[in-house]
C-alpha cells in the first residue's frame, strides 16, 4: 500500500507551490489519521510527528480479509495484529523531499532514490481547485433545457467511526507520463471543507468510467502510535583518510538530514586519552560529506608520532556519531 502514502505525501508537498493546503496541513495535529481501502487492502496512515520543517508519516497495512476488529484506531495503538506492512516516512517540508523510509516489517531502511520516488515525480504538478459548476453531481443529467437541480456528489464521510455530514472541496491534478495505469490521467481529490481530515478522503480518475484510486473508510484524531521513535540511519567514514602537506581529508557517508557536524580527535598514545576539538571546513555532494582539516591547525594541536582516532558527531542528533577504525599517526612535516 506504499502507493497510497506516496499519493498523499505528494499532495501535501505540492501545496507548497501556490495553494493554501499546506497551511491547512501545518495546522493539523500529531495523531491525525485516515484509513484507506484499495484493491482489498486496508491502510491506516497517520501523522506520527510534525513541525514547521519536518513531517513523519506512519503507514500500517492489512488485507481486508484479516480485519476482524471494530476500531482501526485501537488496532493500530495495540501493535496492529495481523498487519502485513508497517513503515514510516520522513519528509523535509523546506526542501519538499522525501528523506527517509523505514520498514518495521523488514527491519531495514527502504530505497527512496529520486528516480523511483513518486514524490519526486509529482513535486511540480499543477494542483488546482475545481469550480462548483464542474463538480460531479448525483443522478442523470436533466433532459433538454430543464434546469439542473441535482445535488453535488460527496463521498460518505466517517469521522471517528461515526457517519458525519460533510461537504468537500475538490482539487485536480494531472498524473505525469510514466508506465503506471494513471499515466497522463486527470485525478480529482476530495478534502472535507471543515478541515477535520488533513488527508485527501477520496481520489478518482476523472473520466466517463473513472476508477477510484482510493477511498477512505474513516478518519480521526489523537492516534497514539505503538512505535516509540522513528529509526534514522547513522553515518560512517568511507574511503581511506588522505593527507598532504596542506591538509588532512576525511570522507563521510551521511543522510542529508545530518547537516552540521563536530569533529574531534582522541589521543590514544596518552594515558588520559585527551579529546581535541578539531577545526575543519565541510563540502557536500548529496550523502557524500568531505571534511578538510588544515595541517597548520593539526601541527599546533597534535603531538609528533602520537596515535589518534577521529570522531565525528551530529549537532542535530547528539547521540549519533562515527569513529575511524584505524589509528592515525601524526608526523610533523
Amino acid at each position: 500500500m506504499r502507493l497510497q502514502l506516496f499519493f498523499i505525501t505528494c499532495f501535501f508537498i505540492q501545496a507548497a507551490f501556490g495553494l493554501s493546503l499546506k497551511d491547512k496541513f501545518l495546522s493539523s495535529q500529531k495523531g491525525d489519521y485516515i484509513v484507506l481501502e484499495q484493491n482489498k487492502m486496508i491502510s491506516l496512515i497517520s501523522i506520527y510527528d510534525k513541525n514547521l520543517h519536518h513531517l513523519i508519516l506512519e503507514e500500517i497495512s492489512i488485507p481486508k480479509s484479516n480485519v476482524n476488529f471494530v476500531s482501526y484506531k485501537e488496532w493500530a495503538q495495540n501493535e496492529a495484529p495481523m498487519h502485513t506492512s508497517w513503515a514510516m516516512y520522513d519528509i523535509d517540508l523546506d526542501e519538499n523531499k522525501l528523506l527517509e523510509c523505514f520498514s518495521f516489517s523488514k527491519g531495514v531502511h527502504l530505497d527512496i532514490s529520486e528516480d523511483e520516488s513518486l514524490i519526486c515525480k509529482l513535486l511540480n504538478i499543477p494542483f488546482t481547485p475545481i469550480p462548483l459548476e464542474k463538480r460531479k453531481k448525483i443522478g442523470p443529467p436533466p433532459l433538454n433545457y430543464e434546469p439542473d437541480q441535482r445535488a453535488y456528489w460527496n463521498p460518505s464521510f466517517n469521522y471517528e467511526k461515526k457517519k458525519t455530514n460533510a461537504n468537500f472541496d475538490v482539487f485536480e491534478i494531472i498524473w505525469p507520463s510514466d508506465t503506471s495505469e494513471l499515466a497522463n490521467k486527470t485525478l480529482h481529490l476530495y478534502f472535507d471543507d471543515k478541515g477535520l481530515c488533513p488527508f485527501p478522503y477520496f481520489v478518482q480518475v476523472n473520466a466517463n468510467y473513472g476508477f477510484v484510486v482510493f477511498k477512505a473508510i474513516e478518519c480521526g484524531k489523537d492516534l497514539k502510535s505503538s512505535k516509540s521513535y522513528f529509526p534514522k540511519r547513522g553515518f560512517h567514514f568511507i574511503k581511506p583518510l588522505l593527507q598532504n602537506k596542506e591538509e588532512v581529508i576525511l570522507t563521510l557517508k551521511a543522510p542529508v538530514y545530518y547537516k552540521i557536524f563536530d569533529l574531534f580527535a582522541i589521543d590514544m598514545t596518552e594515558e588520559e586519552k585527551p579529546i581535541h576539538p578539531i577545526e575543519f571546513t565541510q563540502t557536500r555532494d548529496k550523502e557524500l560529506v568531505t571534511l578538510n582539516v588544515k595541517a597548520s591547525f593539526l601541527k599546533n594541536t597534535f603531538q609528533n608520532n602520537h596515535r589518534y582516532i577521529w570522531i565525528v558527531s551530529s549537532k542535530e542528533e547528539k547521540d549519533i556519531f562515527a569513529e575511524t577504525k584505524d589509528h592515525f599517526i601524526w608526523k610533523n612535516i
